[in-house]
């Protein structure tokens, strides 16, 4: 048991499997921001109403939003983009395990790098993907319904990717995501 113990600690503490957990560690911790950014941001940007000295005005309309949620500006955020059905109630109980997730991996990276029976959830990163495409496809088609350049043309949603998206998506493949669920198929996992 304890050569066990040894053979893995040895294997975690390898060059490959440090940089490894590195690469998923940054890449959670930059996704969750990222798809974070895409919420708190976005909500509070859609009820931009102009510009005075002062900058930005807001909608008064926002101030029904932070009332949902009135102690979390996050949260109001997420349960009006539900109520928008951009998002589903799945999506906030899986952003509150990832929120939960990162503070594990920002605040205790040093013992997710050695010990052996721990390690970054990299099934998250595929979860915030999902969260990120979701509100990509709403944003996207708000843009695709107020500007005129699109009026007369057919627009794939689905394949609407912001430029959050985008890194989040190559954050997931140097990860390692696709290469897993690749590896998983041609096994035959999936």
């Amino acid at each position: 048991m304890k050569d066990d113990l040894r053979a893995r600690t040895v294997d975690k503490l390898s060059p490959g499997s440090v940089t490894q957990a590195l690469i998923q560690a940054g890449a959670l911790l930059t996704g969750y921001e990222l798809v974070k950014s895409s919420i708190l941001d976005g909500v509070r940007d859609f009820f931009i109403i102009g510009f005075d000295e002062a900058g930005v005005t807001i909608s008064p309309e926002y101030q029904k939003v932070l009332a949902l949620e009135p102690r979390n500006r996050f949260k109001a955020s997420v349960a009006w983009l539900i109520e928008m059905e951009a998002l589903k109630p799945e999506h906030a109980e899986t952003l509150e395990r990832i929120r939960d997730h990162r503070g594990e991996v920002a605040h205790e990276l040093a013992r997710l790098l050695i010990d052996p029976d721990t390690g970054v959830d990299v099934s998250l990163l595929k979860d915030l993907r999902n969260c990120m495409h979701a509100l990509d496809r709403f944003w996207g088609s708000i843009e695709v319904d107020i500007n005129p350049d699109f009026d007369g043309t057919e627009v794939d949603l689905d394949a609407i990717r912001s430029g959050s998206g985008l890194l989040l998506d190559y954050l997931c493949d140097l990860s390692g995501l696709d290469s897993e669920s690749s590896e998983s198929k041609t096994r035959g996992d999936s």
